[in-house]
């Protein structure tokens, strides 16, 4: 029986934004060969097919972001409210020889204490990849001043034993790590095609019980909530929604899509 496209067949599907804008490019590219076709020299006309296939063929300009958190950690700075922990990420781009030192100036411009760069391919695909800090800090720390954080693992602490889990997305950064992008990719960085994951990991003694909402689970979908008992050294893998990514630009500057509970 058919079943339709799962997750993973998403990337050859095209949303209707996307098609809207092909489109529209399309269009023009016809209406500019048609002119030259009519008016202009023929000389003009290859230029013309050639301009309108790069235009067709642009890829949109894409940050993908994988970092770990320890429940330890989210524990520790929710009853430290002044500290912060800066954990491992990474950050991948595409990546091509004639924009190696452009994209490198990025990350080492977005990202905190980037370096370590190495090129992977991956799927046909050649990508520039960076590791780089990520802070985990307090909702209430009013000390702690973001510098190059495109996004902050937020904490607060709901009752006693219980622990919320959010993003802040830094729009004022986006918005200038869009300048770039429009220069090089004529586009703004397409935060739905961009994929940000994270690794939860259990480090406590005690059992802990979670819950997340608007984002995959270990490749399972939980748009509204989906509970997971962990012990030691168990982990999940969290993926970010589209819904979520498109929510960060435009919600509030924290949105708390997990909650952390040690069971006694």
């Amino acid at each position: 029986m058919n079943q339709g496209p799962t997750r993973s067949d998403a990337a050859y599907f095209l949303t209707l934004e996307q098609v809207k804008t092909i489109s529209i490019q399309i269009n023009n590219y016809i209406s500019a060969l048609t002119f030259d076709l009519l008016v202009m020299k023929p000389s003009l006309t290859l230029r013309n097919a050639l301009l309108g296939a790069a235009v067709l063929i642009l890829a949109a300009c894409t940050v993908n972001l994988e970092f770990e958190i320890f429940s330890s950690d989210l524990i520790h700075i929710a009853q430290q409210k002044n500290e912060v922990i800066m954990v491992n990420a990474t950050v991948k781009m595409d990546y091509s020889e004639e924009e190696a030192e452009s994209v490198k100036k990025f990350m080492n411009d977005n990202f905190r204490d980037a370096g370590n760069f190495k090129v992977v391919e991956e799927e046909y695909s050649t990508f520039l990849l960076a590791e780089y800090k990520l802070p985990i800090v307090h909702a209430e720390n009013e000390e702690f001043k973001s510098e190059q954080d495109l996004i902050t693992v937020i904490v607060n602490e709901a009752d006693t034993g219980k622990y919320l889990v959010g993003i802040k997305f830094d729009k004022e950064q986006y918005k200038a790590m869009n300048v770039f992008s429009q220069e090089k990719f004529y586009s703004d960085i397409d935060l739905k095609e961009s994929e940000i994951q994270f690794e939860f990991r259990s480090d406590n003694d005690e059992e802990i019980q979670t819950s997340w909402r608007s984002v995959y689970v270990n490749s399972e979908a939980y748009p509204i909530r989906g509970k997971f008992l962990l012990h030691k050294r168990d982990k999940l893998i969290v993926t970010l929604s589209d819904i979520f990514k498109e929510a960060m630009k435009s919600e509030e500057d924290v949105i708390y899509f997990g909650e952390m509970t040690i069971v006694q």
